[in-house]
């Protein structure tokens, strides 16, 4: 028998899947609460934990009243928020340039 993890993990890696899949798009909206309540039949704090995982990963944002906005369908929405060495430097006002 394959033992059970996190239900909000589990919500969570699913619904990222379905965004990295495209099923849900960049600038729309996932089902509200009450639909993913409905469709994994867990309860409105399991999705809301597993909506703020993605949220804190960088693929939805959730506004009060609005919904639940994807906002990225990157894999590594964290890393990639990183800026470079050099465009750090280019910043500051210096200019590199490349030898060989």
């Amino acid at each position: 028998m394959k033992p059970k993890g996190l239900l909000y993990i589990e919500i969570a890696e699913t619904l990222k899947k379905d965004i990295l899949a495209g099923i849900y798009p960049v600038g729309t909206q996932i089902p509200t609460e009450n639909e993913l309540e409905v469709k994994f039949s867990v309860s409105k704090i399991t999705v809301r934990k597993a909506i703020e995982i993605l949220a804190n990963e960088g693929y939805l944002e959730k506004k009060s009243g609005k919904g639940t906005t994807v906002l990225s369908d990157r894999l590594f929405n964290k890393l990639s928020k990183a800026a470079s060495f050099s465009a750090m430097i280019e910043e500051r006002g210096h200019h590199l340039s490349k030898e060989i």
